[in-house]
């Protein structure tokens, strides 16, 4: 899978978006910000633990940080049920 910036048709209108292109969706569906950063972080060796701090880092109070993080993880587990990652 990878993440490509093309035009959808929301609000309206056409506007450019981040959209996760895969075998399973070759029209690509629209994601978030927070989406499109985490799957273009995927490398195949960075670990989830290290993904959720990197994604996370500057975020305060602590409780909204952790939150985050799970945050990552739960969206890291519904990109993988969907084939767009894969842990090895």
């Amino acid at each position: 899978a990878r993440i490509e910036r093309r035009p959808i048709f929301a609000d309206g209108e056409f506007q450019w978006s981040a959209v996760l292109v895969s075998d399973e969706r070759p029209e690509g569906a629209p994601v978030s910000r927070m989406v499109a950063a985490l799957a273009a972080s995927v490398d195949g060796e960075t670990t989830v633990a290290a993904l959720a701090e990197r994604l996370t880092r500057g975020i305060a109070p602590a409780d909204a940080r952790a939150s985050a993080a799970r945050a990552v993880v739960e969206t890291l587990r519904i990109l993988a049920v969907d084939g767009a990652v894969r842990f090895l």
